[in-house]
């Protein structure tokens, strides 16, 4: 949570925390920070009053859905998405997938009275996953050219791919390993330029190293 308010904070200035569910008619709104908090609305607030929103819901498939839902909505209100959308467009998991939702996973390291205890589970998890939004009134820079790893690594005979988001179409990035054998898993949520190469289906192939 704090990385995300930092990137806000860098681009659009100083924010100040909201405590009030809403601004009152006195009071100018900046920023609204809302952690795990839409999970347990049955019904959305109105956003619209804020001019940036930092939304942090848990990372499981209908939360990343109905977050997917109120981006939709708030892009009609006037809103820009900043992250993780690299686009304005429609979503491309909001409808054209039925296993894949958007989500991300920040590595971390464990304070140690979670260390000691981690040490009597069955398993280790140094990860958090999570499905967030920041949007705000003020235009996101384009980004044409960049998109946002959505995906893990998947390997198949003799090439790998990873789900990657720069517009409203379902995409895999693509590489033969012939070609890149050295290249591995590109992290989760990592906003990269799109190397040059060329679209196959829904992937797009990264062309061979130029010799």
């Amino acid at each position: 949570a704090r990385k995300l308010a930092e990137i806000l904070n860098r681009h659009l200035g100083r924010t100040e925390p909201q405590r009030h569910p809403s601004p009152d008619r006195h009071h100018k709104a900046s920023t609204l920070f809302a952690s795990y908090s839409l999970t347990e609305l049955q019904k959305w607030i109105d956003m619209s009053p804020w001019e940036n929103l930092i939304l942090i819901e848990p990372a499981t498939h209908s939360d990343s859905q109905r977050l997917l839902q109120l981006r939709e909505r708030l892009l009609l209100q006037g809103f820009s998405a900043w992250a993780p959308c690299p686009h304005q467009q429609a979503c491309p998991l909001l409808s054209g997938s039925e296993k894949d939702w958007c989500h991300d996973r920040v590595v971390i390291e464990l304070p140690r009275y979670l260390q000691g205890i981690e040490k009597h589970l069955p398993f280790r998890n140094q990860t958090l996953t999570m499905s967030y939004l920041l949007l705000s009134k003020q235009p996101a820079p384009a980004r044409r050219g960049w998109a946002r790893l959505t995906g893990d690594l998947k390997r198949e005979k003799g090439k790998s791919r990873q789900l990657f988001c720069r517009g409203p179409q379902r995409e895999f990035l693509t590489w033969m390993e012939r070609h890149h054998p050295k290249l591995g898993e590109i992290p989760r949520g990592d906003l990269i330029e799109v190397p040059a190469g060329e679209p196959r289906g829904n992937e797009w192939r990264v062309h061979p190293p130029s010799k």
